[in-house]
């Protein structure tokens, strides 16, 4: 017993989602921080570890949260090492959070990986700005192990054939790839270059606490729709509260704008202006790759003069070609007609 976890129910249908999951393997990896070690010949065998089941401790038991921490220890060949699992469960969430404490070895990178029932056809996951999918196609030089690894943001989703498996949410922007029937990712990676010298050396042999979630496939929509995007940003970067010293006026709210149809568009960015500090700039997102209406609504507190459509660099937009902008009563309400994936607002 490795503390994996050997079954999870998605309460939408009652049926077992998963063979295994979050099973801990370790690679001998001599490759640069920019390559594995599969895709230069570095060396990439599956290290022959030992793991030895500590005790698991019930953090929390309450209508809040559930919570359980497991430990184990895994014996290398030349030493051991103490890590930790936090297997998380709040009420209304349809994921169970993970975190994993520990650390890699030297020319080594630790995997975590996810068994379905059926073949992985296709994944789709997120982009720095968009998503993409992906068919898995062998690659590398490791017999065993020719899985295409990807560095993938906020979501990668797995399907058999166009229906969704499940969903997972790293915190960070690890690697992650399909063999078969499993998800792998690479959560931890202590590499320095030693063979294919073509990147940047450098090693890290720090303990490191790392976060990442599986959701069950019920009521999960494609990533057009926004949602994967949103749901992983609320567990990556939760609404936290900020004391405030001072209400100005509670009866107007404490929201700054708000958008009246959200099933499409989501707002990324509330920055102020690079080039002008006196005005807000407002990145609008999206995923359809189609024209989507997004309404939005300023509080009342706030006075505008001017809200115009500009480029990234918030720089004047020609008209229509990236959207089209109407107000539509007493200046406070307006109406954005998104036509690409990334929009930008300038207000004065």
């Amino acid at each position: 017993m490795n503390w994996a976890i050997t079954s999870l129910i998605d309460k939408k249908d009652n049926s077992q989602k998963l063979i295994i999951g979050n099973v801990f393997s370790v690679r001998y990896d001599s490759s640069d921080i920019y390559r594995f070690g599969f895709e230069e010949g570095c060396g990439f065998d599956l290290i022959n570890i030992q793991i030895v089941p500590g005790n698991a401790v019930i953090v929390e038991n309450s209508t809040l949260r559930i919570s359980v921490t497991t430990y184990f220890t895994v014996n290398y060949p030349l030493g051991s090492n103490t890590y930790s699992y936090t297997y998380t469960l709040i009420p209304g969430e349809p994921f169970l959070r993970i975190q994993l404490t520990g650390l890699a070895i030297n020319y080594s990178t630790v995997f975590t990986s996810f068994r379905f029932p059926s073949q992985i056809t296709r994944y789709i996951h997120g982009t720095p700005s968009h998503w993409d999918y992906k068919t898995p196609y062998p690659y590398g030089l490791q017999p065993d192990f020719q899985v295409t690894m990807e560095a993938v943001h906020d979501f990668i989703i797995p399907e058999s054939n166009g229906i969704p498996l499940s969903a997972i949410y790293p915190s960070a922007t690890p690697a992650w790839g399909v063999l078969g029937d499993t998800l792998y990712g690479a959560v931890l990676r202590n590499s320095p270059s030693d063979c294919g010298y073509k990147g940047a050396a450098g090693s890290d042999p720090s303990v490191h606490t790392i976060h990442y979630a599986i959701r069950v496939p019920g009521n999960l929509s494609h990533a057009q729709s926004g949602q994967p995007l949103r749901e992983a940003r609320l567990y990556q970067s939760p609404l936290r509260a900020v004391y405030m010293d001072q209400i100005i006026n509670p009866s107007a709210g404490f929201s700054f704008f708000s958008v009246t149809n959200t099933e499409a568009v989501l707002v990324n960015t509330v920055k102020r202006g690079s080039k002008n500090e006196g005005k807000l700039i407002l990145r609008i997102y999206n995923p359809s790759n189609g024209e989507v209406m997004m309404n939005f609504q300023f509080n009342s507190l706030f006075q505008f003069k001017q809200v115009n459509i500009t480029t990234a660099l918030e720089e004047d937009e020609e008209l229509g070609r990236r959207g089209k902008l109407v107000v539509l009563h007493d200046e406070q309400s307006y109406s954005f007609l998104s036509k690409n994936a990334l929009g930008t607002l300038s207000i004065q």
